[in-house]
């Protein structure tokens, strides 16, 4: 059952790392899955759902070439991808703040991952979903690279470049719930963030 793509063509040159590919499976076919593996990452494949012919799935790419391999029934389409860096200079790099008090795990259950790392880890997961729309629309108004973005998309693929800092800032809980006024919090957080030893706000 072969798969089109209707949003992006094989061999496109994308500035963020986190694409959904949007296509149908052609004849129309009762629900299924596509097995999609990176040939150039050492992840395992994985499975996303056809319904009614349609799906739409996540890749997660690597910087340069990906060669993805996407599995359906008998047949396998290789759909290639090429990830660089954007050449716009200004951008927001999100922070998850940690009080000098406080173990920093946001609240959800109790049996769900709460530390600071699985927060760091979601945030940076909602911001690459974020960079994709803004280039969907980018593209769609045939704008080229012109939104706003997150932190540069290579450095989301690569730990070591520490694209989100996790400061411990030099405030406790009780002192930033002393404000009434929420500007006045935010102030504050932000002067002790930029404070803080070893926290990198280069190009924020």
């Amino acid at each position: 059952m072969p798969l089109y793509i209707h949003n992006l063509r094989s061999g496109d040159v994308l500035t963020y790392s986190l694409p959904i590919l949007v296509g149908d499976v052609r004849p129309s076919a009762v629900d299924t899955v596509i097995l999609v593996h990176n040939k150039h990452s050492n992840s395992t494949a994985t499975s996303w759902p056809v319904i009614d012919s349609k799906f739409k799935l996540l890749v997660d790419l690597l910087p340069g070439e990906n060669e993805l391999e996407l599995c359906c029934a008998n047949d396998v389409t290789v759909f290639t991808l090429h990830l660089i860096s954007s050449k716009l200079t200004n951008f927001v790099r999100p922070i998850y703040i940690c009080c000098r008090d406080d173990a920093g795990e946001f609240q959800g259950p109790d049996d769900e991952d709460r530390s600071p790392s699985s927060a760091v880890r979601r945030i940076a997961l909602a911001a690459r979903l974020v960079i994709f729309m803004l280039r969907a629309i980018d593209r769609s108004a045939r704008l080229g690279d012109c939104a706003a973005h997150t932190v540069d998309p290579l450095s989301l693929t690569n730990p070591n470049l520490n694209g989100y800092p996790k400061p411990n800032i030099n405030a406790g809980l009780q002192e930033l719930n002393s404000f009434a006024q929420d500007c006045r919090r935010w102030k504050l957080i932000t002067r002790r963030a930029m404070d803080t030893n070893g926290c990198c706000f280069h190009g924020s």
